[in-house]
């Protein structure tokens, strides 16, 4: 009885000892893949997975909840500053309130934009791991609809 000798084979360039255990360690080819000289790149075939994330990534938060969101949100901020103007800062309750009083409107503006900024990247992860983005944004357009709405109220 011989004993079993080891296979020889190439893996990345180098040589490896035992049967080659994939189809690129057979020499064999994949779907899509090409060769050019002593390097092979890789095509994804049409209705890949690469194909698939990509049309995943599109469908992210649809663009009227997002611009419903922001137009919302900027509307409070522009009626805060109107209130603000008319009746003067102590009527205020909310937090915006301290940040005018430290920073004037201008650090409102700030924290409102980067609030904003920070919903939408939030709101976008959040739609890509569960789907409901959408309704989330929505409640979130409409708590700024209800902020224009106090400030406007509270200005007639």
């Amino acid at each position: 009885m011989t004993s079993p000798r080891a296979a020889h084979h190439r893996v990345g360039g180098q040589a490896a000892i035992g049967p080659p255990t994939s189809a690129a360690d057979r020499g064999e080819r994949r779907a899509g893949e090409r060769t050019s000289g002593a390097r092979a790149t890789w095509q994804e075939p049409p209705g890949g997975a690469a194909r698939q994330r990509l049309a995943q990534l599109r469908r992210g938060l649809p663009r009227i909840t997002l611009l419903l969101l922001i137009t919302a949100q900027l509307a409070d901020l522009a009626t805060f500053g109107m209130a603000v103007r008319v009746l003067g800062i102590d009527d205020e309750i909310g937090p915006l309130r301290v940040v005018y009083r430290m920073a004037g409107f201008g650090g409102v503006a700030l924290a409102k934009l980067l609030g904003l900024a920070a919903m939408v990247v939030i709101l976008e992860l959040y739609n890509r791991r569960t789907g409901g983005g959408r309704w989330l944004g929505i409640v979130v357009a409409l708590m700024g609809i209800l902020g224009a709405l106090t400030n406007v109220l509270s200005l007639l």
